[in-house]
């Protein structure tokens, strides 16, 4: 109704929470702005069609990944366990809300190094709005054009050693509190960054974690 009455806005509930999880922080937000966006109905049906079908195949991937790396690390497993016996057994009215997944950190840790080693997309594409010189390590640099398409390989972004230290090891401690702060965030793009980030990225860590 928001959409359709084009009032609809970021929604900041998640800043708000005593843990929101690395995945939910601002700057892996679908915009930093709070811009009015007006919405046709055919916009209204495309995202909610891309809601409930574009996250199915992604959203199950990253639930076999989760299990395979899990499997393999049992020190991993048993404190994953823990963490969600302790929720269960603190459940007020013994019902699972939003707010109690969002507050379980450690699953937050255990999906978030999931996504950085097999995202759920390869790559995202931008287009060049100006005209721009890029500078390389090597001393050779690249010029880029406006109107260019660019094509960022997320899955090789996620496993760049400058960026995630021994990369195809799956460290969970990499987004602790302790750790966190060390990583690059613009380094870490499971779902995109800025205003194209993908619409139904808190519905898939939802389903995921439940």
């Amino acid at each position: 109704m928001q959409a359709r009455k084009n009032i609809l806005q970021e929604d900041q509930s998640d800043r708000n929470l005593e843990c929101a999880g690395f995945s939910t922080v601002p700057e892996h937000l679908q915009s930093s702005t709070s811009d009015l966006v007006e919405w046709s109905d055919l916009d209204i049906t495309a995202a909610v069609a891309s809601f409930f079908f574009g996250g199915i195949e992604s959203t199950t991937t990253m639930l076999c990944f989760t299990v395979y790396e899990v499997s393999l690390l049992p020190e991993v497993q048993a404190k994953l366990h823990a963490e969600i016996d302790y929720v269960q057994n603190n459940l007020e009215d013994n019902k699972l809300t939003y707010e109690s997944i969002q507050k379980m950190k450690y699953l937050d840790m255990v999906v978030s190094e999931t996504l950085r080693l097999w995202p759920p997309i390869g790559l995202t594409n931008r287009k060049c709005t100006k005209d721009y010189i890029m500078k390389n390590n090597d001393g050779t640099q690249v010029t880029l054009t406006k109107g260019d398409i660019i094509q960022l390989p997320i899955e090789s972004i996620h496993r760049d050693s400058r960026f995630f230290p021994e990369p195809m090891r799956f460290d969970p401690e990499r987004f602790s509190d302790e750790n966190c702060h060390l990583l690059n965030q613009d380094a870490y793009m499971p779902f995109g960054l800025g205003p194209r980030n993908c619409v139904g990225s808190r519905l898939a860590l939802m389903q995921a974690k439940c």
